[in-house]
């Protein structure tokens, strides 16, 4: 995730590295830059989830919002504990506590007998015109039944709820507003060595 903040005239590159692919062990670096071709410095690590558990979040998917108060906070995680907000220091772009360790506080995780892999790529807006933050997430597996899913909140930390009022923490997995189509792609990968079959 790359943005520029106009305040401290940078661009700022939140990326992720993980210990392996479906690793819940991942770290979220900054990056800096005064152009956008680069070159980027690392600043550090904002989110750490090296050695925890699969309940905790992990350290991927980074998306950044400011509140209506404007206080800056990251938005991130898949999958294991949910997605996650940690609110950020607006000057560094670092934790505000200065402690990657810290993980914030949950806003999503799907339900418990939920059977849907997710969620991910979550993405928080705010709607001035409604008072409203827009948490957008996706749940499903890459290969047929991905989707784009919604929940709202009058607080950038939650609760988010669905269209019938149910909490996005581990009571829905939010109103669904796009989804894969459904066909069949036969051995998209025929030059590796997993010969993996997708059906959307």
């Amino acid at each position: 995730y790359v943005e520029y903040r106009e305040e401290e005239q940078e661009y700022r590159m939140y990326y992720s590295a993980t210990k392996a692919f479906g690793s819940s062990e991942s770290k979220i670096w900054l990056a800096v830059s005064k152009h956008p071709e680069g070159p980027f410095v690392n600043r550090g690590v904002v989110v750490d989830t090296w050695f925890t558990s699969d309940l905790e979040p992990n350290g991927i998917d980074a998306h950044i919002v400011d509140s209506k108060e404007g206080r800056t906070y990251m938005i991130y995680g898949s999958f294991f504990g949910g997605i996650y907000g940690k609110e950020l220091d607006p000057v560094s772009g670092l934790s505000i506590d200065q402690n990657p360790r810290n993980l914030g506080f949950p806003i999503a995780k799907k339900p418990a007998l939920g059977k849907l892999d997710g969620p991910e790529g979550a993405a928080v807006m705010y709607c001035k015109e409604r008072d409203y933050y827009y948490l957008f997430l996706s749940y499903g597996w890459l290969g047929d039944d991905y989707d784009i899913r919604v929940g709202r909140s009058k607080k950038i930390e939650g609760p988010y709820v669905d269209y019938f009022g149910k909490n996005l923490l581990g009571e829905s997995y939010g109103l669904k507003l796009a989804n894969s189509y459904c066909f069949e792609g036969l051995n998209p990968y025929a030059k590796t060595e997993n010969n993996w079959t997708y059906n959307g």
